[in-house]
């Protein structure tokens, strides 16, 4: 309702059927985001898929042979789908963490939308020899190797005791 009521898309990544299923009915299924901990749960694609609703797979813990099988499966059932360049460990130490030549093997091999999904902390990464990196510059970055959207994860307190919020943003 509060997506509605500003103008947004609500968009969410259900990490089982049962979570999807939920999500229809309550109306947050525009759109659903396949983490990347569910590539091989190719059941649940399949089945989140039947919805109809466009997919973003997330591919952070993905081998190329996961995501052919994952690719393979939506163009069967032709659902549009985007895929996103997400790296597993949040936040990322460094430049090297990031991988981000993944977003044009990405783009290349599947001829697909592809965006990055960004744990990096507000404040940047240290560069390998030393030097701050924003997080401005590694999103510029994403953007030049060839990402088209870009995730970021927001919090209400970045103190929480969680796995998130130390790099997310505090959405004031």
């Amino acid at each position: 309702e509060y997506c509605k009521s500003i103008d947004i898309q609500y968009f969410c990544t259900p990490f089982s059927l049962k979570a999807a299923q939920i999500l229809r009915e309550i109306g947050g299924d525009a759109a659903f985001k396949i983490g990347s901990g569910e590539t091989e749960d190719l059941p649940m694609i399949e089945e989140v898929e039947k919805m109809g609703a466009p997919m973003v797979h997330s591919t952070g813990m993905s081998t190329i042979p996961e995501i052919d099988l994952s690719v393979n499966a939506m163009r069967e059932q032709k659902i549009p789908f985007a895929l996103m360049h997400c790296i597993s460990a949040y936040p990322p130490k460094n430049e090297s963490e990031l991988h981000l030549g993944a977003i044009k093997t990405l783009r290349d091999r599947y001829g697909v939308l592809v965006g990055f999904s960004d744990h990096t902390p507000p404040d940047g990464i240290m560069g390998t020899d030393g030097h701050h990196i924003s997080e401005d510059t590694v999103i510029w970055s994403a953007i030049a190797w060839g990402a088209r959207f870009i995730e970021k994860h927001f919090t209400i307190d970045r103190e929480a005791k969680d796995a998130d919020s130390r790099f997310s943003h505090d959405g004031k």
